[in-house]
C-alpha cells in the first residue's frame, strides 16, 4: 500500500484513490482568481520507491542523450516526442522518459499511480464550473531529471495539456538562499490584477524540498533557478490531460 501523507491549510477533505490518502499542504487561495497551485508533502516510504523505480531504470534502461532521443508516454500508447534542444543545453545532468512498460512490470506500477492520484486529487479542488465528473486523468507525458549544480530551466509553458506536475524525490536546497534552484510562476495578465493586490509581485516561487510536489495548470509559464550547492537534484516531471470518460473508454476498447 503506498500513502500519501499531507497535511491541509484549506477545508478540503481528505480524498481516497485507490490506496492513497491525501490532503494538500497549500491550495491557492486564487481559486477564482488566478491560477490553482498546490503543493503536497508526500511520506518518505512513497518518495523512496519512486526514486528507486527511477534509478533501476537508469541502471537496467538508460535514456540517450541525443538529439533523437524518444520520449514515451506513461498511458496506454507510445508517443514520439521532439526533444527541445534549449533544455539539452540547459540541463547536464540525466534526463530521460518513465519507460511506462518497466515501472508497470517491475515496480507495482507506481510512477503512473502516485501521477495519477496527484492529478485526481488536483482536479477535485478545481472550481466547480471548471471541475466535471465526467471526465478522467489520461498521462500524455512523465519524464524524469537529475539536475546537477548550474542546470537549470528556461521561462516555458506546457500548453498543450490541462495538467502539469513535478515531484521531487531527492532535493536538498537551502531555502535560505533563495531564489536558488526554486521553481518560478509567472502569473499571466488575464489573472494578474487580483494576485499582484495578495501577492505583491507577478511571481510566485517555491524551493523544492525531497518528498514534495507541485501541480499546476499546464498553460502556466515557470521556469527554473540554478544552484550553487554540491548536490544532484532528482524529480519526476510530469504532464496530464482531463479527457472524457466516453471516449477514453472507446478509445480502449
Amino acid at each position: 500500500m503506498f500513502t500519501a501523507t499531507i497535511k491541509s491549510h484549506s477545508t478540503m477533505p481528505d480524498i481516497e484513490y485507490k490506496d492513497f490518502k491525501s490532503k494538500v499542504i497549500l491550495a491557492s487561495e486564487k481559486i477564482h482568481t488566478g491560477p490553482v497551485l498546490h503543493i503536497y508533502e508526500i511520506c518518505p516510504d512513497v518518495t523512496k520507491q519512486l526514486l528507486a523505480c527511477v534509478e533501476d531504470q537508469i541502471i537496467k534502461r538508460p535514456g540517450k542523450r541525443s538529439e533523437d532521443e524518444v520520449i514515451y508516454t506513461v498511458g496506454a500508447s507510445l508517443k514520439k516526442l521532439e526533444r527541445d534542444a534549449t533544455q539539452a543545453n540547459s540541463i547536464h545532468g540525466k534526463i530521460a522518459a518513465i519507460d511506462p512498460d518497466f515501472q508497470k512490470n517491475y515496480h507495482n506500477n507506481i510512477i503512473e499511480e502516485v501521477i495519477i492520484h496527484l492529478s485526481n486529487v488536483y482536479v477535485a479542488n478545481l472550481d466547480k464550473h471548471t471541475r466535471s465528473d465526467n471526465k478522467k486523468i489520461e498521462i500524455q507525458s512523465a519524464w524524469y531529471v537529475f539536475m546537477e549544480p548550474g542546470d537549470f530551466h528556461v521561462t516555458h509553458t506546457h500548453a498543450n495539456v490541462d495538467i502539469s506536475g513535478a515531484i521531487y524525490l531527492d532535493s536538498q536546497l537551502d531555502i535560505n538562499k533563495q531564489p536558488e534552484g526554486c521553481i518560478e510562476f509567472t502569473i499571466p495578465q488575464r489573472e494578474l490584477s487580483c494576485f499582484v493586490e495578495e501577492n505583491g509581485n507577478a511571481h510566485w516561487q517555491y524551493c523544492p524540498q525531497s518528498c514534495s510536489a507541485v501541480v499546476w495548470p499546464g498553460y502556466l509559464p515557470h521556469s527554473v533557478y540554478p544552484f550553487r550547492q554540491n548536490m544532484t537534484r532528482k524529480m519526476i516531471s510530469f504532464n496530464c490531460y482531463l479527457v472524457d470518460k466516453a471516449t477514453s473508454e472507446d478509445a480502449v476498447s
